[in-house]
């Protein structure tokens, strides 16, 4: 069985408008997709169903990466850098490594304990502690296992 592409009219038509675009020395992402819809847009008729599944995955990960949190929470998360969503590995029941979600403000000492390495993040940059890591450090300093990382950060304020 051969694996289809998604969304392969557009990417093959983005493509195409990529290279006369960067050629003119006028490339935007948003001229590329005004080009895209003036020019083609047959083939975003034909691939809208795919389109639009990768879009709302590409939003669901801004939403889930950025410093925001909940109207309470967002001053906060902002204010020290850090995320309310992260992704964990865990070593999975199998022993096989597995990435999870995790709401870290409503996390404890011992699920960010229970972690392997954070995605994305070299053995060096784990040495420096920045954004939660810096905080649960704290937690730990200080014995504070059975509390959220929320409830210690307001505790702190």
């Amino acid at each position: 069985m051969v694996r289809r592409i998604r969304a392969g009219n557009v990417k093959t038509a983005l493509y195409e408008i990529t290279k006369e675009l960067v050629a003119k020395g006028t490339y935007s992402t948003p001229n590329a997709v005004r080009e895209l819809r003036s020019k083609h847009g047959k083939a975003v008729d034909t691939d809208l169903q795919d389109v639009l599944d990768m879009g709302l995955k590409v939003i669901a990960g801004i939403v889930r990466s950025r410093p925001n949190g909940n109207a309470d929470q967002g001053d906060l998360t902002r204010e020290l850098g850090i995320r309310e969503f992260e992704t964990f590995f865990f070593n999975g029941p199998d022993g096989k490594s597995e990435s999870k979600v995790v709401n870290v403000l409503d996390s404890t000492l011992e699920v960010y304990d229970a972690r392997v390495v954070p995605v994305k993040k070299s053995r060096a940059a784990l040495n420096v502690k920045e954004g939660s890591a810096k905080y649960f450090e704290e937690m730990r300093e200080q014995g504070l296992v059975g509390v959220t990382l929320r409830r210690y950060l307001a505790d702190r304020r």
